[in-house]
């Protein structure tokens, strides 16, 4: 559809060939939750793999951004099959224009993805773009804000006041980054608990546990974690302190198989008492950490380390990029457990590589460099060559760089930010406090995903059923929400990941098996 003539002088000359833009205002079609009008509002590398995640069922997507509609148009060919791409209205326009959002089914859309904009004060930039949209959505829910940091996330939720969800999209990559090698299943934790289908998440209303304090709260579910609470104002918080009452505006969260199975239980709490062990305290030795490249994910890797590692722990940072030192210099580590230091190298030189890496460092990093398409970082695993150890994480843009990265025969691991973006946003678009959820766990200060060896807290020869591994991590402040658990008597097979397993049955772990658990604090 061209756009309309007479909207020309607010929108861009190139708009002619765009399509999205409505003469008048259409009767909304009926349509299955989840597959909805969808709308996007920005551009970035992260618009194909929420398109990708988004768009199935022939669901109606319009994408506005202030960039030329062709340019939009062969951005997307390039990394979208042509079945994808003919669902996809293409719109062009600045979105903090009421003009240009009013030739748009603003209130239609089921879903609005409102992406944090390249500008100089993004957060400016983004409100003015929400002062736009509010109104054309007469109060209708289901704004999805991408933001960076606790100020951000607190301008939008204060904004939208009940209608706009903030979702720190690209945290979850830099989180999964910081953990691993470490601890190398973590990714699969995170990415199970926030993918579709399973687990059920929900809000729990249960009169008989008004005033209980919610790590008792805990050990009354059998078939069901509580994960942790929601006030009244829709804020979420995981895992919140021990004596914290449910009831006056308080309910908790409640990861089940199902909601049928979020019920408290009529079984006798039974707790093996003899199985627990006193808490460890043995302390960890300080870890060396190789950063080699430079993106925008930096600082929020810098933050999840800062809250990982112990005492005397040494990040070190070679980048070839300009202004390295003010960049470093501004990385949140002041007066934490972790120092870092610095050098202007080529981390794809062979050379340097090979110097840096007798530095006895326990893991090594490597992120993507802003506007490189990934190239840089290619080439900096093909400079570390077939190198086990230490473990070895890439960060990666961009999803469709999958197969060139398979092809450098890097034991590395890999993580891709587009998808794991795409994740957290269609996990913050589920109903229920899904949203509020993901805030609370992305946060910088927020819950953190940690596995325990069973052998820390429980006898490792007495089998033992879920309740008796929730107190035992309830004695640490710790909530247990799953294991790895081997099933195969083969020990070659990897350990398979059940979240909520059945609380009442009884389970022998081996060496290798981990606790799932949700803590505050360091990993």
């Amino acid at each position: 559809m061209n756009v309309l003539g007479w909207a020309g002088p607010r929108l861009r000359g190139s708009l002619g060939k765009a399509r999205g833009f409505l003469p008048a205002p259409r009767r909304p079609r009926e349509h299955a939750p989840g597959a909805g009008p969808l709308l996007i509002v920005g551009w970035s590398e992260l618009v194909p793999a929420l398109l990708r995640q988004f768009a199935g069922n022939a669901r109606p997507v319009t994408l506005l951004a202030d960039r030329p509609a062709a340019e939009l148009r062969d951005s997307l060919a390039l990394r979208l099959p042509p079945r994808l791409l003919a669902q996809v209205q293409l719109a062009s326009g600045d979105p903090g224009d009421p003009a240009i959002l009013a030739h748009l089914d603003v209130e239609a859309a089921e879903t609005i993805l409102l992406l944090r904009p390249v500008a100089r004060d993004p957060l400016s930039t983004q409100l003015r773009t929400l002062l736009a949209l509010l109104p054309l959505r007469r109060g209708k829910a289901g704004i999805l804000a991408e933001v960076d940091g606790a100020a951000a996330s607190d301008a939008v939720r204060g904004l939208g006041r009940g209608t706009v969800q903030p979702v720190r999209a690209r945290a979850l990559a830099a989180r999964i980054a910081a953990h691993a090698g470490r601890v190398p299943m973590l990714g699969e934790v995170y990415q199970t608990l926030l993918g579709a289908g399973l687990p059920a998440i929900s809000v729990g209303d249960h009169p008989s546990l008004e005033g209980m304090p919610f790590s008792e709260a805990t050990l009354v579910f059998g078939e069901a974690v509580p994960l942790g609470i929601l006030d009244a104002s829709g804020r979420a918080f995981l895992n919140p302190s021990p004596g914290t009452p449910l009831g006056d505006g308080l309910r908790p969260i409640l990861l089940a198989s199902g909601e049928g199975d979020a019920h408290v239980s009529a079984l006798p709490l039974d707790i093996d008492r003899a199985a627990l062990r006193a808490q460890s305290t043995a302390p960890r030795d300080p870890e060396r950490i190789l950063l080699l490249g430079w993106s925008d994910d930096v600082p929020a890797i810098a933050r999840d380390l800062r809250r990982a590692v112990p005492p005397g722990s040494v990040l070190t940072v070679a980048a070839d990029v300009e202004g390295l030192a003010d960049k470093v210099a501004a990385l949140p580590l002041s007066d934490g457990p972790l120092s870092v230091e610095y050098g202007r190298l080529d981390p794809t030189d062979r050379s340097v590589v090979a110097s840096l890496s007798a530095g006895g460092y326990s893991r090594i990093i490597v992120a993507s460099e802003e506007g490189t398409a990934d190239a840089r970082a290619l080439a900096t695993l093909l400079a570390l060559g077939a190198r086990p150890a230490p473990g070895v994480v890439a960060l990666f843009a961009e999803e469709r760089h999958e197969p060139l990265v398979e092809a450098t025969g890097s034991p590395a691991e890999r993580i891709y930010r587009d998808r794991l973006a795409a994740l957290a946003f269609a996990f913050a678009a589920r109903p229920g406090p899904a949203a509020a959820i993901l805030d609370d766990l992305l946060d910088a200060h927020g819950m953190q995903i940690a596995l325990r060896d069973p052998a820390e807290l429980l006898d490792p020869d007495r089998p033992v059923n879920f309740f008796t591994v929730t107190e035992a991590c309830r004695r640490r402040g710790e909530l247990a929400i799953g294991h790895f658990i081997h099933r195969d008597p083969d020990p070659d097979v990897p350990p398979t990941l059940v979240l909520n397993p059945i609380k009442a049955r009884r389970v022998s772990y081996r060496a290798g098996d981990r606790i799932v658990v949700l803590l505050q604090g360091s990993v």
